[in-house]
Formats: C-alpha cells, structure tokens, sequence
C-alpha cells in the first residue's frame, strides 16, 4: 500500500494539491492519503509555499473543522481503493512531518506551490529544502493551476556530477507508478560540448545506471539552466520534472539550490524533488 503525506493549508493550492494526489493515488491498488495541517506559526502569514499554516493554537478548533470540510470536498475525487486520514497540530512543520513520516510509513510527501514573486523565491528554499535535507523522502510539487493527466514522459534533470549517488530505485519507482518513458536531460551552459573530465564521465556512469528501453538521453546548452530545463519540458511534452537535491560547498550550493527553487516555483508541471543517496544507502 501506498501511503502519501499532502501537507495542507487549506487554500486552494493545496485543495489542488490534493485532487491530484487522490486522482494520483488512484492509480495505486491501494493507497493511503494523510492530509495534514500545522497551525504552528512557522512563517506568520508571509509563507509562500502551500503547506505554510495558520497563525495561532488558538485556531485548533477551527482547523479540526476546516480539515473535516476539506475531507468531504475530496470525497468525489477518492478511488474506492483510497483511505482518507486527517491530522493536525500544533507542532513545527519539520517535527510533525519527520514524526508523521516513521509512524505511518509514509512513501513520499505532496504540497503545492503557490506566488511566484520575489519574495516567494527567497523563502521557498527556506521551506521546501529544509523539509527535504531532514526527512528524507521524496518531494512532489504540484503548480497551483495543474490538473492530473496521463504522464507520458518526465524529464530527469541531472549535471552529470556524482551519478553514483542517483538514487536509481526511487526514480524507477516513480516512472513505473506513472507508467511513463524517461527522458534524462543534461543542460550545459557553456554553449559547446563540455570538456569537464568529470561531467564526461558522468555520461558513461549514467547510461550504466539507467540503462532502459523506455530511457532517452538528451544534452543541450542554455545559459539558464532552469529556463533550459523548462523549454525542454513544453517542447516534449512533459508531464513531470524529477530533480535531484544535493549537498555542495558553499559557492556550488548557491547555484544549484538556484535552479531547484526555480523549477518549483516557474515549473508549469509537478516536480518531483530527491535526495541523492547517503554514504551507505541504495535506494
């Protein structure tokens, strides 16, 4: 059984969220849906990412009601294969969501995006990339507009660098679940065939790694990366964005969180978001 985590704020980007998830889930033989909601003051009213809460303790009752209105508006979107849970509380987000996660083994987490402004960016890494560098699961970012639809292809972004730390299983996984061909997508900025001994390599290590027949390789070159990416997806059709999240030095952190934030808050599609493996891991 699958079981999927939508972190709620009761707008209508997560309300999004949801119907997607339940749509998503219906796929699945059997599934297991925990909406959940924090009303831990963790951004004030200032967050720009669909899971951020509402203000007060004080505010729990409303909230036990809001998440029961919330369930009975999902009900004509849930398979029969489907269960529905709620949860809410008043613990920090990262608390909640970790604790959440290894009591109902939960598989991997859903939230919408929402506000593409400056200010949304700034925050988002603050957010979402927390979230991820402490629970360890997978990540999936659904626009506030998107409507689930077949996905017949989804687009695996990668650098080339540390490709043994892919995290092979998870992305299978998630292109068996969606039933789609894989289209992994390397965009270089320096407007020729890169001369890095280290990306060079990484295109051998990847071919191993991924080997498949519904497996397509492209390389490229865009001066932005996350624009590059984005391109790419709409000239193909894309119905998925698979990212992976990486530990740098400083300076190379920088850059590469700077895409990742972009594709979640530009992506016209769901993005899926994983952590490359740990020292000791093959998942």
């Amino acid at each position: 059984m699958k079981t999927i985590l939508l972190l709620t704020d009761h707008s209508y980007s997560s309300f999004n969220a949801a119907r997607y998830a339940l749509t998503f889930a219906g796929t699945f033989e059997s599934s297991k849906i925990i909406l959940y909601n924090s009303y831990y003051d963790l951004l004030g009213s200032s967050g720009e990412i669909a899971f951020i809460t509402v203000e007060s303790d004080s505010l729990k009752a409303e909230s036990n009601q809001r998440m029961e209105d919330l369930q009975l508006s999902l009900e004509p979107f849930r398979n029969a294969n489907t269960r529905i849970e709620t949860l809410t509380d008043e613990r920090p987000l990262i608390t909640a969501v970790s604790d959440i996660s290894r009591d109902h083994h939960v598989d991997f987490i859903i939230a919408g995006s929402k506000n593409r402004s400056a200010l949304g960016m700034l925050l988002i890494g603050s957010q979402i990339f927390d979230l991820i560098k402490n629970v360890h699961l997978p990540v999936l970012i659904i626009p506030t507009a998107y409507i689930f639809e077949p996905v017949y292809s989804a687009v695996l972004a990668t650098d080339l660098l540390e490709v043994e730390k892919m995290p092979r299983m998870l992305i299978n996984q998630f292109i068996n679940d969606y039933r789609c061909r894989l289209l992994v997508l390397n965009v270089d900025t320096n407007g020729e065939e890169s001369s890095d001994i280290d990306q060079i390599m990484g295109i051998g290590k990847l071919h191993r790694l991924l080997d498949g027949n519904l497996i397509d390789y492209y390389y490229t070159n865009h001066r932005n990366i996350g624009k590059g990416i984005r391109e790419f997806c709409n000239e193909h059709h894309a119905g998925l964005i698979i990212v992976i999240h990486k530990e740098h030095s400083f300076l190379h952190k920088l850059f590469y969180k700077s895409v990742e934030k972009e594709m979640v808050m530009y992506s016209d599609v769901p993005v899926l978001i994983l952590n490359q493996l740990l020292e000791g891991h093959a998942y």
